[in-house]
């Protein structure tokens, strides 16, 4: 029987990020390509993690970003989790990075059929 295996997220890599939350208006959503500097389970017993990455699109601020988060759930494709603090409750969808992914929200294409996502975006 083979099993299939939960997304996991690894150092070094891009990946496709929905930011879920009250903060942003009548949508509810951003959306930021993100590059994971670091994951580190916190082995709480509660499924949490430090998340240490680099948020593309946070043109507003600094993009280095630390999150602590509470994972809800994991799929082969996907993971969603919980950053709560005393302002706000977010939520955090991410999944790999696609071209699709990038065309849809950020209009970009690739350079050419061989590129993939992860050599487009380079090292943050």
């Amino acid at each position: 029987m083979i099993v299939d295996q939960l997304f996991t997220l690894e150092p070094n890599r891009w990946y496709a990020a929905e930011f879920i939350g009250d903060e942003f208006g009548d949508d509810l959503r951003s959306y930021s390509p993100l590059f994971v500097h670091a994951v580190v389970p916190l082995k709480t017993g509660r499924a949490t993690i430090d998340l240490e990455f680099h948020h593309e699109n946070y043109p507003d601020g600094v993009q280095r970003k630390r999150y602590t988060l509470e994972v809800l759930e994991r799929q082969r494709r996907f993971l969603l989790a919980r950053r709560s603090d005393q302002a706000s409750t977010r939520l955090l969808l991410v999944s790999e990075l696609t071209w699709p992914w990038l065309t849809r929200r950020f209009g970009l294409l690739p350079i050419n059929d061989h590129t993939d996502p992860q050599s487009a975006l380079g090292r943050r």
